[in-house]
């Protein structure tokens, strides 16, 4: 890895330390809100829904599908990074307190829910960054429920501009129905567990 990648994985990747927390708050942006909210949408996420969020970031997905969801529903994150992980609790303090936010540090390829237990995941802007693709998504398959909505958005910073090359991994892990929603700030595609 070169010295200009290291540096844009410490700060955006999995970030760590001063550089991690630094570009925790570059991606705390009204743009990022707007894709959370767009993302959250496309799913269809309602009251009473159990949402799983991959690499949550700052947490402002997480915020955002915990209003949606509302009291009677569950939200659950996971992300690799221990800078991130404190900025979402920091963010989510009220939620998640209560017992419908569980915001957790480890890897998409191992996520500690029984089968079945989502109706939706997400994740922003955090796929082109996991180490097995394939795995990850293996995973989110298990955790979401057979006809549960998967999304994985990507901006037009992320470095990975083909939609394809997403829709392609969804259904080799044996997702179905993919589509390419597109906006002024990147690409989603949404498909079926």
């Amino acid at each position: 890895m070169g010295f200009a990648r290291s540096l844009l994985h410490r700060a955006f990747g999995v970030p760590r330390g001063l550089l991690g927390r630094l570009g925790g708050r570059l991606m705390v942006s009204s743009a990022k809100r707007e894709m959370a909210t767009w993302v959250i949408g496309l799913l269809g996420v309602k009251g009473g829904d159990r949402v799983l969020e991959v690499g949550y970031g700052p947490g402002i997905g997480l915020e955002l599908a915990a209003a949606a969801v509302g009291p009677s529903g569950f939200v659950a994150g996971i992300d690799p990074s221990e800078v991130m992980h404190r900025m979402a609790l920091r963010r989510n303090s009220a939620a998640s307190s209560g017992a419908n936010l569980s915001i957790l540090q480890g890897s998409v390829d191992s996520i500690p829910f029984e089968p079945e237990s989502f109706d939706h995941a997400l994740t922003m802007n955090s796929f082109q960054l996991w180490p097995d693709p394939a795995a990850g998504l293996q995973e989110i398959r298990r955790v979401v429920k057979p006809g549960g909505r998967v999304a994985i958005s990507l901006d037009r910073f992320s470095g990975m501009r083909d939609p394809e090359a997403v829709v392609s991994a969804l259904v080799a892990a044996g997702f179905q129905q993919a589509t390419v929603e597109r906006n002024a700030l990147g690409f989603c595609v949404v498909s079926r567990a």
